[in-house]
């Protein structure tokens, strides 16, 4: 499948700004617990769609296909979302992931406009790196028999401030949780 740099809203194609920038500025709008939810709607839509969703009979169909575009084009809606937590908050963890993709020569500041399923390929591969492992203990932390002894030190050592998520990220099926 194509990267698009459109969504047909409506029988229409409508250009995006398809960068993980634009994406990663629109989960920051969604974690603002202040800001009305019709207004992060606008903000979505702001950030997806270079032109303006007017027409209040197409809002649905262009968030739905906005929700599609950050999926990277998953058809499938997370029926037992309640079950997955987030691994990864990019805001919190912005450093480990920029050293992160920094280990594969990427330099996320040198390509502003990377495209956002560019980003979400490389960001599946990553290579073993601190940002990996504090989302193998984040998962883990998740589980029913929790950490082992070394791990729960190892916690210990980095600090709690870091191995928690305060908000919402990305949970471990890659799935974008911009809703908390």
């Amino acid at each position: 499948m194509t990267a698009p740099v459109t969504l047909n809203v409506a029988g229409k194609e409508i250009p995006i700004d398809y960068s993980f920038k634009a994406v990663l500025n629109t989960f920051a709008a969604f974690k603002d617990d202040e800001m009305p939810e019709v207004v992060k709607m606008d903000i979505f839509l702001d950030n997806i769609y270079l032109e303006p969703i007017d027409d209040p009979d197409y809002i649905q169909d262009a968030i739905d296909k906005a929700n599609w575009f950050i999926r990277g084009g998953d058809t499938k809606k997370n029926a037992n979302k309640s079950n997955k937590q987030a691994l990864v908050c990019f805001e919190q963890d912005s450093q480990y992931i920029y050293d992160a993709f920094l280990k594969k020569n990427i330099d996320l500041d040198a390509n502003p406009n990377m495209h956002w399923w560019i980003f979400k390929s490389h960001f599946a591969e990553l290579e073993e790196c601190f940002l990996t492992r504090l989302m193998y203990l984040r998962n883990k932390m998740r589980q029913p028999k929790g950490l082992d002894k070394e791990e729960k030190k190892e916690v210990k050592e980095i600090g709690d401030d870091i191995v928690n998520i305060k908000i919402g990220g990305i949970d471990m099926y890659g799935n974008i949780d911009i809703w908390n």
